[in-house]
């Protein structure tokens, strides 16, 4: 994950089961751990924090435990990419979902496009600026979430530093 203000980034590791909370688990943790403290660096830096996060989905209940594991040796090295890749990356699959969403300045004072989820209650918006540059030319993603404000919650939910607003459908 890329932090604007600091231009770092935390390496994050997600685990997930629908098991119990018996071995398979503690092998999940063990895993995560091993692979978030293994990379030493992002684009020749070190990284702002090495997070292992693993969920259990049970019956009545989820269950996540978060870990920024000490490194232990095994270095799997430094990762080097640019902004603009990482940036493709983290919003590309979305993109086709928004495409043909109609666009509103509703939610967050800013051009959106939104998609409406009735049987989850669910709404989320992807700012237009960033649907547009990852439509278009190299640099211009870059510069549409730079120029993206911090994140804020608003009535019915949450607009991020990322452009991405969910919230609830109702107002219930």
């Amino acid at each position: 994950a890329w932090d604007r203000r600091s231009n770092k980034y935390d390496v994050v590791e997600a685990k997930g089961t629908l098991g119990s909370f018996g071995k398979d688990l503690a092998l999940l943790r063990q895993n995560a751990k091993a692979q978030a403290g293994s990379i030493s660096s992002v684009n020749g830096s070190p990284p702002r924090s090495n997070i292992a996060s693993v969920a259990r989905f049970g019956r009545s209940q989820v269950r996540v435990d978060w870990t920024d594991p000490v490194p232990d040796g095994d270095d799997l090295g430094a990762l080097t990419f640019s902004l603009d890749e990482y940036l493709r990356a983290y919003y590309s699959p979305l993109a086709g979902l928004f495409l043909e969403a109609p666009t509103t300045s509703d939610l967050t004072g800013r051009p959106a496009r939104v998609l409406e989820l009735p049987d989850a209650d669910l709404l989320v918006a992807l700012d237009a600026a960033v649907l547009s540059g990852l439509l278009e030319s190299h640099g211009r993603l870059e510069h549409a979430v730079r120029g993206l404000p911090d994140g804020v919650d608003l009535h019915r939910g949450h607009a991020g530093g990322d452009g991405l607003y969910v919230g609830q459908l109702s107002d219930n």
